[in-house]
């Protein structure tokens, strides 16, 4: 079975999710508070994101979302911002059966969803995009991680170097691009084989 979305406002204390019985995620949102107190936040974050997997709650979210910006993970915190404003915007069926259940803490949801589409503005302007114009079929990755395709959105990657290979068959191209913070990099790849613009996600 996949992770549970239980109807619970996101600012509890704890003692909703220890009510739950769910000894071993407890225990991991638990370290991750210690170690983010203690200033360890790469700890925290695998913490948080261990709960994450099964307490799938905006106050769990935050946190990682949280620990991860201030690991520096500025990718995967501009992600579970992202997924923490879908989780709470009207109309999901976190904020439907908060709603029906909780109807007194929509307005703590709204206020975790501004938060998270402040945090996500900020986000954007500290991270890169790239676009690769590449071939109907060409397969891609980006650091030696595959990326899919195709989608109507570009990549966020960090700020930096970051090395795209790209193959059609035979055919093989790599390349090696700079992406400054804050800007949409294109980069065109297999030109020979006939060049289709590809937004990865």
């Amino acid at each position: 079975a996949g992770p549970t979305t239980h109807s619970k406002p996101s600012d509890d204390g704890g003692d909703f999710i220890r009510s739950l019985g769910i000894d071993e995620e407890t225990r991991a949102l638990e370290d991750g508070d210690r170690l983010a107190a203690s200033g360890d936040y790469e700890g925290a974050r695998v913490a948080y994101a261990r709960a994450w997997r099964v307490l799938r709650l905006p106050s769990v979210l935050l946190k990682l979302a949280a620990a991860e910006e201030r690991c520096g993970r500025l990718v995967d915190a501009l992600r579970s911002y992202g997924e923490l404003i879908k989780l709470t915007e009207p109309g999901s069926d976190y904020t439907a059966s908060v709603a029906s259940d909780h109807p007194d803490v929509s307005e703590t949801l709204k206020a975790t969803r501004r938060h998270a589409e402040q945090k996500l503005t900020l986000l954007v302007e500290r991270v890169g995009r790239l676009e690769v114009d590449c071939p109907h079929g060409a397969k891609v990755s980006i650091d030696g991680h595959e990326v899919p395709g195709p989608t109507d959105q570009p990549i966020w990657v960090e700020a930096g170097a970051h090395v795209i290979d790209a193959s059609l068959g035979q055919i093989t191209e790599c390349v090696t691009v700079h992406c400054r913070a804050g800007t949409i990099q294109t980069i065109t790849v297999l030109r020979g084989a006939g060049s289709q613009r590809w937004n990865p996600n």
